[in-house]
Formats: C-alpha cells, sequence, structure tokens
C-alpha cells in the first residue's frame, strides 16, 4: 500500500530559510496532493512563555499548493510533538491512523524526532521520514540522525516523494 498521511512540521519562515528544503516540501506536498491523500500542517504560534511574539505561518508559497483542497488541514501546536494534533484531526476526517505517515519539515532533531517518537507511541502506522525533506540548524545535522527514534516502523528514506 502506497497510501499515507502526509506530515509537514513547523515550515514556518522562523525555523527555516533554506531553499532547497523549501522546495523538496513543495514536491512533498504536490505529490501528496496529485495521489489526493491527506496533508496534515504542523505550526507553532509562537514560544511558550513569549506569546505576544508570535511566528509567521507556514510559508505561504507551500500553503498556495493546498488551495481549495479539502484534504489539507492546518494545525497549532505548542510544544514539540505534534502527534496528538496529528492523531485527533485524523480522526476528525475518518483517516486511517495506523496505516501510514510521511513526516517531514523542520527541525530534525525536535519538533519531527518528538512528532515521530509520539506517532510511535499512539498508533501502529509505519512512519516513514524522507531524509532530504527534513533539516535542522547547521550545528545539529550532524547529530540530528543519530537521535532519532530506532523501530522497524520508522523508515529513513533518502528520497522526496515523486
Amino acid at each position: 500500500m502506497n497510501d499515507y498521511i502526509l506530515v509537514v512540521v513547523d515550515m514556518q519562515p522562523f525555523f527555516t530559510r533554506n531553499r532547497k528544503l523549501i522546495a523538496r516540501i513543495k514536491q512533498e506536498v504536490l505529490t501528496a496532493r496529485q495521489r489526493n491523500l491527506p496533508i496534515v500542517f504542523l505550526e507553532i504560534p509562537h514560544h511558550e512563555p513569549e506569546p505576544e511574539k508570535p511566528y509567521p505561518p507556514t510559508y505561504k508559497s507551500i500553503l498556495k499548493l493546498v488551495e481549495g483542497y479539502d484534504r489539507a488541514h492546518v494545525v497549532t501546536k505548542f510544544g514539540e510533538d505534534g502527534s496528538q494534533k496529528v492523531l485527533r484531526v485524523c480522526r476528525e476526517n475518518g483517516y486511517p491512523v495506523n496505516d501510514r505517515f510521511r513526516v517531514c519539515g523542520v527541525n530534525t532533531d525536535l519538533c519531527v524526532r518528538k512528532t515521530v517518537k509520539g506517532l510511535l507511541g499512539r498508533s501502529q502506522a509505519i512512519i516513514d521520514v524522507p531524509r532530504s525533506a527534513c533539516d535542522t540548524i547547521p550545528k545539529m545535522r550532524k547529530f540530528c540522525w543519530a537521535k532519532f527514534p530506532i523501530s522497524p516502523r520508522v523508515r529513513l528514506l533518502d528520497e522526496v516523494a515523486a
């Protein structure tokens, strides 16, 4: 089965300006939309102790790709693990939560990792993580994959969806 729910984590200007990553995320979103798959965008509105300093939302150029697409959902989370929000959206919309997720975005060592770990603990799904559609701050790039959850249900992939 090749169907999945695409989860895009924190693709907001505050967290990344990496043009290659943005292009790869766009490819992931376009592929999911072309295949009529659900897409969940996770956003963090602000750092918890500073609500008066809001972060900008998901890149407009990414969200433009899903305008008018009723299977795309933007969800606010208030911590690093967005898995509960993802699963809630899936259940509310009748999407299968125990099949397959494809998770990408930033930051690999924080929110992407914690969301994958949360999905592992809260579902029985297989979780694909395309490494080339994930990124983190430069000083963590060398170490981020070493900290990633190891499980037979987590597959680290080298390719972007096509």
